[in-house]
């Protein structure tokens, strides 16, 4: 290894090209005795672990698929080498950031751009290319990203189904892998949002939300409405304004990976009361509480 790796720090392509080729032209199969009964051996064991004890008739037939296999096998693995070295340097520079259900993670990247995990969501981004003004991340789930301003160096997110551009500026963006749409909400600066199924490209402005459905691969532009709560993952609190109790429960319910239903008598009110009001997203028992006691009911709570 030593050996190779300081003949691809020196050697050109066409230098590595001919040693490999008189290398591989030059190889000798030992035939003798021993290689023989060693080959045998070999055989036998491979015999044994896949349980082929009685179904032995063309030993010299098998040896020699392996032998060919691997001698196959051998420039691959030295080209891998050769690429690795060439393109990767001694030491990988990819860095995954990942959260479980309910977990929240702050990313700070190279060029001082701030990521906001949400739960059940991954980030995965090249620090090296980072230094080389390429700043390219891939995201599953959901975060809210603050770019920092480079007007030389646009900042790309790779996800499903779609690629969002930016120079600077703050956005959320959902991918989560099993819903029908990608949404993403841009709260200051101008974002370039490409659909990958149809490969189109529509500009977003601040304060508008842009839904892409995957199966389609349509991009519908929507002004945000006050109630929808975008940000209440990343703010820790959900705002309504006269919106329905059956409303405010689902939403409620979806922010704690809960079910929340009203027990007893009063189950008729879930569609006839309204509320207005802000209901925090970090703490459940304080949430139900604030409920129960402004409606005067009792709430269930189901996983």
């Amino acid at each position: 290894m030593q050996r190779l790796r300081s003949m691809l720090e020196t050697a050109s392509p066409e230098e590595f090209n001919n040693a490999l080729t008189e290398d591989w032209e030059s190889y000798n199969y030992k035939t003798d005795a021993d290689c023989e009964a060693q080959k045998e051996n070999i055989l036998e064991e491979i015999h044994a672990a896949l349980d082929l004890r009685n179904n032995r008739h063309d030993k010299k037939t098998l040896w020699n698929v392996l032998r060919n296999v691997a001698a196959l096998l051998l420039p691959f693995f030295m080209i891998a080498t050769f690429y690795y070295y060439i393109h990767s340097g001694s030491e990988p520079s990819l860095m995954a950031v990942a959260t479980e259900k309910g977990e929240r993670a702050n990313v700070s990247l190279p060029d001082g751009s701030k990521i906001f995990l949400n739960g059940s969501s991954s980030l995965v981004y090249d620090a090296d290319a980072f230094a080389r003004g390429d700043r390219n991340v891939e995201l599953s789930g959901e975060a809210l990203f603050n770019i920092a301003k480079d007007q030389s160096h646009p900042f790309e997110v790779k996800a499903k189904g779609l690629t969002v551009t930016v120079k600077g500026t703050v956005f959320n963006l959902n991918v989560v892998p099993d819903e029908p749409d990608a949404t993403l909400y841009l709260e200051s600066g101008l974002v370039s949002l490409h659909s990958i199924k149809d490969n189109k490209y529509v500009s977003v402005t601040p304060g508008q939300k842009a839904v892409l459905n995957y199966a389609s691969g349509d991009i519908t532009i929507e002004k945000t409405g006050e109630n929808e709560n975008i940000l209440a993952w990343h703010q820790k609190k959900l705002f309504f304004n006269d919106e329905s109790l059956a409303k405010v429960l689902t939403t409620i319910g979806k922010y704690y990976g809960k079910k929340i239903t009203i027990s007893g008598s009063s189950e008729n009110m879930v569609d006839q009361e309204l509320f207005t009001g802000m209901i925090p997203t970090d703490n459940l028992q304080l949430s139900i509480e604030e409920i129960e006691r402004i409606f005067h009911i009792k709430l269930k709570i189901e996983d």
